[in-house]
């Protein structure tokens, strides 16, 4: 579902399992200087993540950072050894002097324009409100946006998801209690890593002060998948129950993808679909005094912005306005699932309620919605 869009942190997913792989078999010692060199590539993959995704990436690589920190203080209270503390700093060290190579352009770039953008992060971890001017989702969505990524990776209804992820917990807590056999240290790692940075993620957004948007969650499913591995692993029933899922994925997959291949292309969130979609407002403006602006969480609408001019330069027709206050008519367009509460926000900021009205709004067949609003008549 990622490859629709022109513009997405499509890598964090593949970065976070990496990271987290890597981390999962980190030396606790280094012996070797391939052990070193093991270090400074997790965090330099750790850095990439935050370079691709910076909401997710920060949340995720500040757990790893004090998963790391709260593992060693645990280690070095139990094993009470000479020496072990240095060793941990060294390690520690290195994996931040991985996630800092990995910024170097970052800096570069920082040192040849001013600082800018580290004086607008300083600024956003110091002032006490928001520094951005529209409202994200609410604490609420959030947690349903955070349990909803289980629930596309196992490919169910959110409602079944919760269902099978409580019968889950159950099952591993009961063989937790009674057998009393070993578990494998890897496997313990996993469980601790996904769990520990899953909840920090969760805490990092519904504290921030900034918006949170959907595309955040882009990601969250890789903790959900490691976390299944150390909770199967501990039971077999699950292994059966999962495995029934992942046939019944299989086969929706396959289902889906003969109907979607005999389907109407514009059922599909795609570029064709946003060829439509711009075609259609052309085809409704009878002049060139108008604005198109797309709603993205992202804020970049290349996608839109491209598609527009184009269309003009083929149409022989002037390249819209992106803003409201040169004309009288505003399309706004929404993708699908936009939650009536950011449209009503979008719409609102964009064209605002005292100066515009809504003359008519358009469903696309994927669920694209465009809302047209024309200028009050002074």
């Amino acid at each position: 579902g990622y490859s629709v869009q022109l513009w997405n942190p499509h890598p964090a997913p593949l970065l976070i399992f990496i990271a987290l792989t890597l981390l999962v078999f980190m030396p606790q010692k280094i012996k070797t200087i391939y052990d070193g060199a093991y270090i400074i590539l997790t965090g330099f993959i750790a850095g990439l993540l935050v370079q691709f995704h910076i909401s997710l990436g920060i949340a995720v690589v500040s757990g790893m950072i004090l998963y790391q920190l709260a593992d060693y203080i645990v280690q070095c209270i139990k094993q009470k050894k000479k020496g072990i503390i240095l060793s941990y700093i060294v390690i520690f060290c290195l994996f931040v002097g991985g996630i800092f190579i990995s910024a170097l352009p970052f800096f570069i770039f920082e040192i040849r324009h001013g600082f800018n953008q580290i004086q607008t992060i300083i600024t956003t971890l110091v002032t006490p409100h928001s520094v951005v001017g529209v409202t994200g989702i609410s604490d609420g969505q959030i947690i349903s946006f955070f349990i909803e990524r289980y629930s596309r990776l196992i490919s169910l209804p959110l409602l079944a998801s919760v269902c099978i992820g409580i019968i889950t917990i159950a099952v591993y807590v009961y063989e937790r209690r009674n057998n009393k056999s070993k578990s494998n240290p890897y496997i313990s790692r996993i469980f601790q890593i996904s769990t520990f940075i899953g909840v920090w993620v969760l805490i990092v957004y519904l504290s921030s002060r900034n918006p949170v948007w959907d595309y955040h969650f882009i990601g969250v499913e890789v903790l959900f998948v490691f976390l299944l591995i150390a909770l199967i692993s501990r039971a077999r029933i699950l292994l059966y129950i999962y495995g029934v899922i992942v046939i019944y994925m299989a086969s929706m997959s396959l289902h889906s993808l003969y109907q979607e291949t005999t389907r109407d292309p514009i059922r599909l969130t795609s570029l064709a679909t946003k060829e439509y979609v711009v075609k259609e407002i052309f085809k409704d403006s009878p002049d060139d005094n108008f604005a198109i602006i797309a709603y993205n969480p992202a804020i970049y609408t290349y996608d839109y912005d491209y598609m527009v001019q184009w269309i003009a330069e083929k149409e022989n027709r002037e390249v819209p306005f992106k803003q409201s206050e040169q004309v009288s008519t505003v399309y706004l367009i929404f993708p699908p699932d936009t939650s009536d509460a950011i449209i009503e926000d979008f719409v609102n900021y964009k064209t605002v309620q005292t100066q515009f009205n809504t003359a008519e709004i358009i469903d696309i067949t994927d669920g694209t919605k465009i809302i047209k609003r024309v200028k009050n008549v002074q």
